[in-house]
Parts: C-alpha cells; sequence; structure tokens
C-alpha cells in the first residue's frame, strides 16, 4: 500500500545546521544548547509563545524536570538557566526553591 502526494513547490526561506520543530521545554533546551555549540539554528513553534504544555497548561515546566520525586535537584543546566533568568526577571520568587520542601515544586510563573 502506499500513499501518492502530488507535487508542490516549497520556498526554501534559509538554510541552516539544526532545525528545531517545537518549542515545548525539550526544544527551547535543544534550540539554545545547539546555537550555544555554534549551530546556526532555527526554532519552528507553531503556537505563539514557547513553553509548551509547560505554559499553555501550567504544569509547572521546568521546575518540575529538575527534581526527582524525593525533591533532589538532578538536573541543571538549561532548566535552571530558565529557572534563575524567570526569578531574575521577576517571573517568580526567589524562593521557588524551598530546600525544606520534600517532593518537587510546582513552581508559579509568569513568562
Amino acid at each position: 500500500m502506499y500513499i501518492v502526494e502530488p507535487e508542490k513547490r516549497t520556498p526554501v526561506v534559509d538554510e541552516v545546521d539544526v532545525i528545531v520543530v517545537g518549542g515545548g521545554s525539550a526544544g527551547v533546551a535543544a534550540g539554545v544548547s545547539a546555537a550555544r555549540n555554534g549551530a546556526n539554528t532555527i526554532l519552528i513553534e507553531r503556537d505563539g509563545f514557547f513553553g509548551g504544555v509547560s505554559t499553555a497548561g501550567c504544569t509547572g515546566g521546568f521546575s518540575n524536570m529538575l527534581f526527582d520525586s524525593e525533591g533532589n535537584m538532578v538536573l541543571k543546566g538549561i532548566p535552571l538557566e530558565v529557572m534563575r533568568r524567570l526569578v531574575k526577571e521577576g517571573g517568580t520568587s526567589h524562593t521557588w526553591r524551598d530546600e525544606h520542601i520534600i517532593h518537587p515544586p510546582k513552581v508559579p510563573y509568569d513568562t
């Protein structure tokens, strides 16, 4: 069985080394990482904002990725940079990571 698609002409608007499709938490981290490592990078997102479900669904995003189920910080890098930048820009409280919290926090933020 085959699906035959009609030929179409699609204009090339740019030539890059890396194309990241999707601006969710993982896509943003991938795009930033690729660009920082010298790749000419483009990130394509269908919605009018980055953050994917983390932003659209208010699920806590990068903060949830930082911790294991015991509340220990296990991931740093770009997700931690995002959290620090949110604090710096007033998008969340500087107390987002309370050392006394046993379970991973869901951090409210305003992007």
